[in-house]
């Protein structure tokens, strides 16, 4: 007489589907993990690197200003631009504003005048600074800073404006509803310096920007404040 068959019993323990699963949500949390680690050591600058790909612009009226930095005109920068407390701070020799204009800009006949508060990152190591300014691809204006210029200190701790006046000729403005204007300046960190462990590269300091018309005499009128 045949002994009847053990019945079967399942093992004790996890379970293969469950296993496959577990294994599924290590791997995508590594590969999350992975992701975010690469993109911090890429982009040290996650709005930064949107406005670089953005085509779009801030929009200002005439006369008028926009404030920049962390509650600024963000879509104001195009490009080049890293975040400060006092507004934005260029971080390569080339950063570019985008400026909406609007009709009465095209249509007006007069030169434009762009007021820039700003200063530059000019130590003494550093020599004499020199802003080139750009309208649209064109060449408008240099603004030179000199070595040791006490006015960035005055600027970044004292709130004292630092107003600059680049007039930007109407042939160029009616190009394009949107002003682009290219800031060139060569940037170096407090860190190559040696003048303390910040390592974020530096030029040109900037805490708004306003336009005017220039008056009927070609000079340049107030700007805005």
């Amino acid at each position: 007489m045949s002994t009847p068959a053990a019945s079967h019993r399942p093992e004790a323990g996890v379970r293969p589907a469950s296993l496959v699963l577990l294994a599924g949500l290590v791997g995508l949390g590594m590969f999350q993990i992975a992701s975010f680690v690469y993109f911090l050591k890429e982009s040290r600058d996650f709005l930064l690197a949107q406005a670089e790909t953005s085509t779009a612009a801030g929009d200002i009226a005439i006369p008028g200003a926009v404030s920049l930095g962390p509650d600024g005109c963000f879509p104001c920068l195009r490009s080049g631009w890293g975040s400060g407390g006092f507004g934005v701070m260029s971080q390569r020799e080339n950063a570019v504003l985008a400026l909406r204009l609007p009709a009465a800009a095209r249509t007006d006949g007069r030169d434009l005048v762009v007021a820039l508060d700003a200063a530059a990152f000019a130590p003494p190591a550093l020599g004499r600074r020199l802003l080139r300014v750009a309208a649209n691809g064109t060449p408008v204006a240099e603004v030179e800073f000199p070595s040791g210029d006490s006015r960035t200190e005055r600027f970044l701790q004292n709130g004292e404006s630092v107003l600059h006046r680049v007039v930007v000729p109407q042939a160029l403005v009616v190009q394009s509803p949107i002003l682009l204007l290219t800031l060139q300046m060569a940037v170096a960190s407090p860190r190559q310096l040696g003048l303390g462990p910040d390592p974020r590269p530096m030029g040109i300091a900037v805490r708004s920007v306003g336009l005017t018309f220039a008056d009927e005499r070609g000079g340049a009128a107030a700007p805005p404040r």
